[in-house]
Order: C-alpha cells, then sequence, then structure tokens
C-alpha cells in the first residue's frame, strides 16, 4: 500500500474539490478528504459558529492524528488548496 494523501479545501469550497485527483490517487494510495466544519457536508453538533482559523487548524490536526494512528507506517502527504494551503503548511 502506498502513500496517504490529506486533502485541505479552500475556504468556501468542500472535499468535493479534490474528487478527480483522488479517483487517480486511489490508484496506488490511500486519500483522505474531509469537509471543515461549516463547509459542504460538515455535521458539526458544537461551535459551529466557531469557524476561526485556530479551530480550523486544531480540527486538521485531529484528522491528521488520526489517520497517523490508522496507517503509522505509511508516508503522508499534505494538499492543500488555497487558504488551507497557508494556515496548515
Amino acid at each position: 500500500m502506498g502513500p496517504v494523501f490529506i486533502c485541505l479545501h479552500g475556504a468556501g469550497h468542500s472535499a468535493q474539490s479534490f474528487a478527480c485527483l483522488a479517483g487517480q490517487l486511489k490508484k496506488f494510495a490511500t486519500v483522505v478528504a474531509f469537509d471543515f466544519r461549516g463547509h459542504g457536508e460538515s455535521k458539526v453538533e458544537k461551535d459551529i459558529n466557531n469557524l476561526s482559523i485556530d479551530t480550523l487548524i486544531q480540527d486538521s490536526l485531529d484528522v491528521f492524528n488520526h489517520v497517523d494512528k490508522l496507517f503509522p507506517n505509511h508516508t503522508i502527504i499534505i494538499i492543500g488548496h488555497r487558504f488551507s494551503f497557508k494556515y496548515f503548511l
């Protein structure tokens, strides 16, 4: 099994932004794309109005840590689009 790609979409977009890319990557890798809170089809029960950069970064770190536990011996590659690239790298 190859690397794991974590795809971080841009502000106002959704994980669907990576659909075409994911279709190609999944041939040799695992692809994780999620909707940030308040975006796409995200389901957030609490703090839905907290869309601060710090909160979104923490959400991303939570996803990263979960993926790292699921795939402990795999290379994780982060792909960011627009605002996610700026703040998460």
